[in-house]
């Protein structure tokens, strides 16, 4: 049963995953918010910055961040998305019954 419920979920996401690497970073920008507190690895940190505002040879900055503590898009859909999919799952019945 696990199985059958998995294929039509693959088939979903695996499109959905090259929207939010390829295209959604094309249109809206790598990132999209800035945050006080710091998670490694989905955040600009202070070296990013260091690295990214350094200007190439047509005149532009080399990378997307600009501030430490600016949240890629990646690591926003994530934040959001677990934040979230607990309230969206009782709120649709859909949450997985307690073992209880």
């Amino acid at each position: 049963m696990q199985q059958q419920q998995m294929r039509p979920m693959m088939l979903y996401m695996i499109p959905s995953f090259m929207l939010w690497i390829l295209v959604f970073p094309a249109v809206f920008g790598q990132t999209v918010a800035l945050s006080p507190i710091h998670i490694p690895y989905i955040m600009c940190s202070e070296e990013n910055v260091k690295i990214d505002t350094v200007i190439d040879e047509g005149g532009e900055p080399k990378g997307a961040c600009n501030v430490s503590g600016e949240v890629f898009l990646w690591g926003w859909f994530l934040i959001t998305s677990l934040g979230t999919s607990g309230i969206i799952a009782k709120i649709t019945k859909t949450s997985l019954p307690s073992m209880t």
